[in-house]
Order: C-alpha cells, then sequence, then structure tokens
C-alpha cells in the first residue's frame, strides 16, 4: 500500500507544471493541446468553485429543459441535432436574450429579429427557428433572468 500511494505521489508531482511566478496561488497539471489545465482558481476560495459549479448546473437544467421542449416539436430531429452540435451557443443564445429584455426589448422585437434572421433559409429550417424561438422564450427567464419568467 505504501509502494502504491509513493507511486501515485511521484506520478503527480511529475505531471505538475512548474508554476509561473505570476500564478503563485494556482494549481496547475498537465497540458491539454498546449493549453494549463487549471485544477481551481484557488483551492482556498471554495465560494468560486461552488458557484462555478451553480452556473455549470444552471446551463446543464436549461439544456435538459431545452431537449425535453424541443423533443415534443414537429422539427424536433432538426432542433435536436442543432443543440447537439453547439450545446455552448444555445446558452449564450438565452443569455443573450435575457441581456436584451433587460434592455428593455420586447419578445416581439426579438422574435421579429430571430425571423428575420432565418427568412433566406429553406421553409424547414425557418419553421425550426421559430419553434427554437418560442422554446427560448420559454425557458431563457427561468434559467438565466428568472425576473421575466412571468411574462
Amino acid at each position: 500500500m505504501k509502494k502504491a500511494l509513493s507511486g501515485i505521489a511521484l506520478l503527480i508531482s511529475t505531471s505538475i507544471i512548474q508554476m509561473p511566478t505570476y500564478a503563485q496561488n494556482r494549481y496547475y497539471m498537465g497540458e491539454i493541446q498546449g493549453n494549463r489545465a487549471d485544477l481551481a482558481t484557488n483551492f482556498s476560495d471554495k465560494k468560486s468553485v461552488v458557484v462555478a459549479q451553480l452556473a455549470l448546473n444552471k446551463d446543464q437544467e436549461f439544456l435538459n429543459d431545452y431537449r425535453s421542449l424541443a423533443a415534443g416539436q414537429s422539427h424536433s430531429a432538426l432542433l435536436l441535432n442543432i443543440l447537439n452540435q453547439n450545446p455552448n451557443g444555445h446558452i449564450r443564445l438565452a443569455q443573450n436574450l435575457c441581456t436584451s429584455l433587460k434592455k428593455g426589448k420586447s419578445e416581439q422585437e426579438l422574435m421579429q429579429n430571430w425571423v428575420n434572421y432565418w427568412r433566406n433559409s429553406p421553409q424547414e429550417v425557418v419553421q425550426a427557428a421559430i419553434q427554437s424561438g418560442n422554446i427560448m422564450f420559454s425557458i431563457a427567464p427561468k434559467h438565466y433572468c428568472p425576473e421575466f419568467s412571468s411574462r
């Protein structure tokens, strides 16, 4: 057992990258495609880790809700395929929708802009975009701007 633990310690110690002087309170292990893998912003700052985890949970709940609603749409295969190709894009879109609502834009105005953006696409894509927009308006406020969720 002691030999196994010392082997693990050796593995960890040889994997940790020498910390640069500007990041003495940060911990890095290995490199992924030339980028350091940050294990935690600061192990003593548990609040940051908790906040980051809550944000990830919120995003995952949003994606789960989107999948659930998209599955019931007439263009569900297309909606789910696009979501699976770019889930972060959907998250950003929902967050941007909330930012626009906070700036005073109306749902009608935002939806019209969304439809205009897709108007030169094939009819199936336009219909799927409208369904996606309706899904966004129904769930984005719940997850990213609850002050607008009662609309």
